[in-house]
């Protein structure tokens, strides 16, 4: 069940493209399907006194390039086999660039899995373990998951590695090709660490939707995301830094209460609060440079095409971006975002992050609008479908009735239709 929530990628099965394309250029040759290929007759040649590899006679071409003497009268002349030490070169230095980026991306998850076990499991009950040493499950070469439960106030975690795929080049080829034709501003790939908590349910499980973003990574953070189409972006300077926060940072909520609760109010009236949570001082200090994102949230990742997420359906998480830390010094310092986010989810239980009743009303408001907004998007092709339905029936009865009329009251018919369409495009000349 773990292993199903892993997240998966599209890709090209390079390894087995590379070897099909290798397969290709050996046996370009249509007699070849016939014939035993050359590299094979050709691999190694019997070396014959006073004369060249294959001679016939004296009608064979010398052969005066590198030779290496093997055992007795058989050699190898390189020079015979260009092309399939090319392919095999190819080949080989794409089983080691696998082999490197695949080493290198696991290395960089273990660093950081290894510097949160020791919190996760003082901070939840289970850790799931794939019998390794950093509990790290494997989706590939480039995806991987920590998963952990058991706590008050967090039914789970997620903590997904998403990398380079420095073990395919070919993937990575394929998305600079994509990325150059679309003319996107951002890279398709890029290492990032996310903590997904997600919350218990509730009555109505609403949250609202915040957001703190590194203005570095806010258009990668808002692109193709529709719950935070909820928040308005305020990365105004006074509103940031009047809570203490540097100007890196820009602000996205969806009620001002809700960035009350979470950065305090400005200036010296909310010192009490950034106090209790500690998120402010937190970002001033080293841990604040590996955090790209921190989205609370109670909507889906993608706009809904079936209709709107029933309430019980819904999903609360608190969900945390970071960038990858080079150094197990620094994946130290990331970790203390890790044990940040839990002291905020104990802080969502138990009150010290809560949101008045008039607010809360107001959430549910929204949410009422996008979710009719939602099923009339859903049922827009049925509803079209039925008033085309209602429509044929309707022309289908009128024909009939007029079949049903003589000759003289048809052409009566006919004639009053004439003259209405008349005056219809009279009408619209004027």
């Amino acid at each position: 069940m773990v292993t199903n929530q892993l997240t998966s990628r599209s890709s090209w099965a390079s390894t087995g493209a590379v070897f099909a394309v290798c397969t290709m250029m050996l046996l370009a040759s249509p007699s070849s399907a016939f014939q035993m290929p050359s590299f094979l007759s050709q691999l190694i040649t019997i070396e014959r006194v006073n004369k060249p590899v294959g001679a016939v006679g004296s009608q064979a071409a010398p052969y005066d390039g590198l030779e290496f003497p093997l055992y007795g009268n058989f050699v190898f002349r390189p020079a015979l086999f260009w092309l399939e030490g090319g392919v095999l070169g190819f080949c080989l230095l794409f089983v080691l660039i696998h082999l490197v980026g695949k080493t290198r991306n696991r290395q960089m998850a273990s660093r950081f899995a290894d510097a949160a076990l020791p919190a996760l499991q003082q901070e939840f009950a289970a850790v799931a373990n794939d019998d390794g040493p950093s509990h790290l499950l494997w989706n590939g070469g480039n995806s991987a998951l920590m998963f952990a439960s058991g706590r008050r106030g967090c039914a789970s975690l997620h903590v997904t590695f998403d990398f380079i795929p420095r073990h395919d080049p070919m993937e990575i080829l394929f998305a600079f090709i994509k990325d150059t034709v679309m003319a996107s501003s951002t890279s398709s790939f890029r290492d990032a660490i996310t903590l997904t908590f997600t919350l218990p349910p509730t009555a109505d499980n609403i949250t609202g939707v915040f957001a703190l973003v590194n203005k570095g990574a806010l258009q990668t953070t808002r692109s193709g995301r529709f719950d935070l189409t909820f928040a308005k972006v305020n990365d105004s300077d006074t509103t940031v830094t009047s809570r203490g926060l540097s100007k890196q940072w820009a602000i996205m909520s969806e009620a001002p209460e809700l960035t009350d609760a979470i950065l305090g109010e400005a200036d010296q009236k909310g010192v009490a609060q950034r106090s209790k949570l500690g998120l402010v001082d937190l970002l001033a200090g080293q841990a604040g440079n590996f955090l790209d994102s921190l989205v609370l949230t109670d909507q889906p990742f993608t706009r809904p095409t079936n209709g709107p997420v029933p309430a019980e359906k819904r999903k609360r998480q608190l969900i945390l971006t970071l960038q990858v830390p080079t150094s197990r010094a620094d994946a130290q310092k990331a970790v203390e975002l890790l044990q940040f986010a839990c002291n905020l989810v104990d802080a969502m239980d138990t009150g010290v992050v809560k949101l008045r009743n008039e607010t809360m009303a107001k959430l549910r408001k929204t949410r009422a609008q996008v979710d009719k907004e939602l099923q009339e998007e859903a049922t827009k092709e049925e509803r079209e479908a039925e008033q085309e339905a209602k429509e044929e029936a309707k022309r289908k009865a009128e024909k009939e009735k007029f079949d049903k009329l003589s000759p003289a009251e048809q052409a009566k018919r006919k004639e009053v239709e004439r003259k209405r369409a008349m005056k219809k495009s009279a009408q619209r000349m004027r």
